[in-house]
This record gives structure tokens, C-alpha cells and sequence, in this order.
């Protein structure tokens, strides 16, 4: 089998590029910059590097044909929510005008076709569960362009295509990057117990998401791959807050983390989307899948990593 991950350099892509490797996969994994995350697969005789940048869309659909993937799992894109909302058009074209190219390169092969959609397109929604049925309210260029290709999926689903969506609540591991939260956190009082800073900024600390393990929604996609062409939210069901998550590394590190910890009233988002929770029981009921790593467990794994490569 022959998988195509696109992303591959990312946290998402990196991991699902793991997991084929260990199934016995040709794995073509691309990058746009840097191989820094995929960079030890390069001993590897099923891994091959490949230079794809989404944003000239019509020079990659030769090097997907040439390929021939039995299977395509697109995790790129501009992943950082308010990075789209700085760079809208950037943020339409890679999150939307290239997935659609995307598309038709699968539909070109009659090949399967793997997309990571975002708990983003339920909108600016507090305290609530979501399943699959949520009404969608994309409220940034980020959520719209996802929520677009969403409805694309579907609809080539109803015409035969071997098109999978993964609504994927917050996930996290130990190579996410410095720009979020849980790592932001993590890195910061692992240098500052090294003594390499003294202060970490924060902005909301009740603020509250469904936070998961990204090697097990990895596992997740996988399964829906390997199963009928459908549409899954995964996500854990239950919330922590960011002060959760500095409890967890304060109790670790045998600190108190508030002696380090300032908070930036400009960091606080106006109306921000807070509280809500996946309901995963249609991939559990359906393929069988359902988180297994905890939230603690997470936390303290990202922590540990940082700890030995600040």
C-alpha cells in the first residue's frame, strides 16, 4: 500500500506518518520548508520526501499522479486560527482552493481521500455538546474555508467518492507547536525551571476545550481509512481549563506556578468560543474507537519532552 500524507512535517502529519510506517506502508511524506519532524524517517526504505507547496496549486496534481497513492491524508494548512484571520486569502487558498485540487487528484485516481476538518466550524458556541448534526457557524476565514471543503466532501460522498472528514476537537502532543497554548505552557516552565526565563504570560486561564492526545486521533483517522466513506467527530466528551493545565505541570515540577505566571488583559479574547465538547460516540459505536491516553497523562508527556530538549 502506498500512502501520500501531506502535512507530513507537521504535529498530525508526523504521527499518521508513524503509524503507516509501522503498518508496512510506502509512505511519501511531504514538506514545504523544513523536514524537521519527519527528518528521522530518512533511514527509512518505505519513506520518501517530497517537495509539495500547497500554494502553487496547479504544479502538484503531476507529482500526486506520478505517486499514485492508495491512499492521500491531507493535515495541511493554516492551522493557527488567528494567523487566518491576519492572512485571509493565504488562509482561502491553502485551506480551500488547494484541498479542492486536492480533490479532484483523488477523484483523478480513484483513490481514498483523508481530510482534517476542525471543531472551528460549529462557530463562536459556549457550553455545549456537538455531534455531527450541530448546526455549523464558521466565524473566521480559518472555519469557513474548512467548513467549505466539509460540505465538498459530502457531497462527492453521495456521488461515490472514497472521501473521508475528521472533525477533530483539541488535540496535542509533544510536537505541537510553540504558537498553542498547552505547549506554550509546557515549554516555558520547563525553561524556567531551567533557569533559561523567569516569567510566563498568560491571557484566560478559565478557558476551557476538549483537549485529546494526537497519537490516538491518529488512530482514530486511520480507522475511518480503512472503513466506509464517512464524516466523525472525534473528541474526548469532557473539558479542562488552561489553569488545568498549569496545575498539572506546577504539581510535576513541585512549583507554584503562579510565583512565575503573569496575566496580559490584552491576551484575552473578546467572546471567545469556550466550553464545548465532542460527542464521539458514532466513532465509537461505528469503528469502535475512543481516546485512550489521559489528559493528565498528555500534559505530563508534553512536559517531560520539553524538559529534556529546552
Amino acid at each position: 500500500m502506498k500512502a501520500l500524507v501531506i502535512g507530513s512535517n507537521g504535529m498530525d502529519g508526523s504521527h499518521m506518518c508513524d503509524l503507516l510506517l509501522s503498518k508496512g506502508y510506502d509512505v511519501w511524506g511531504t514538506y514545504r520548508k523544513n523536514k524537521d519532524h519527519i527528518s528521522k524517517y530518512v533511514m527509512n526504505p518505505k519513506f520518501h520526501y517530497v517537495k509539495l507547496d500547497l500554494e502553487n496549486i496547479e504544479y502538484f496534481f503531476p507529482t500526486i499522479v506520478e505517486i499514485a497513492p492508495d491512499e492521500i491524508y491531507n493535515f495541511a494548512g493554516v492551522s493557527f486560527s488567528p494567523d487566518s484571520e491576519r492572512f485571509p486569502k493565504l488562509c482561502e487558498k491553502i485551506n480551500y482552493a488547494s484541498v479542492m485540487r486536492l480533490m479532484e487528484s483523488a477523484l483523478a485516481l480513484d483513490c481514498k481521500f483523508f481530510q482534517a476538518s476542525s471543531s472551528e466550524v460549529f462557530g463562536k458556541v459556549s457550553d455545549l455538546e456537538i455531534n455531527e448534526s450541530t448546526e455549523r457557524k464558521p466565524h473566521t476565514p480559518y472555519a469557513d474555508a474548512k467548513n467549505e471543503v466539509d460540505r465538498w466532501l459530502k457531497y462527492y460522498r453521495g456521488e461515490g467518492a472514497k472521501f473521508y472528514t475528521a472533525i477533530s476537537f483539541n488535540h496535542e502532543s509533544e510536537r505541537r507547536g510553540e504558537k498553542f497554548v498547552t505547549r506554550k505552557i509546557t515549554r516555558s516552565l520547563a525553561q524556567i525551571v531551567n533557569n533559561q526565563r523567569s516569567r510566563l504570560i498568560m491571557g484566560n486561564l478559565d478557558s476551557r476545550r476538549d483537549w485529546g492526545y494526537a497519537p490516538d486521533y491518529v488512530e482514530g483517522f486511520y480507522k475511518m481509512v480503512q472503513s466506509h466513506p464517512d464524516e466523525y467527530i472525534l473528541a474526548t466528551g469532557t473539558t479542562h481549563s488552561v489553569r488545568d493545565i498549569l496545575d498539572i505541570c506546577g504539581n510535576y515540577l513541585g512549583i507554584d506556578w503562579q510565583d512565575y505566571v503573569i496575566i496580559e488583559p490584552t491576551l484575552q479574547r473578546v467572546g471567545e468560543r469556550n466550553n464545548i465538547w465532542g460527542n464521539a460516540s458514532k466513532i465509537k459505536q461505528n469503528l469502535g474507537w475512543s481516546p485512550t491516553t489521559s489528559f493528565e497523562d498528555m500534559i505530563i508527556k508534553m512536559l517531560k519532552y520539553d524538559l529534556e530538549y529546552v
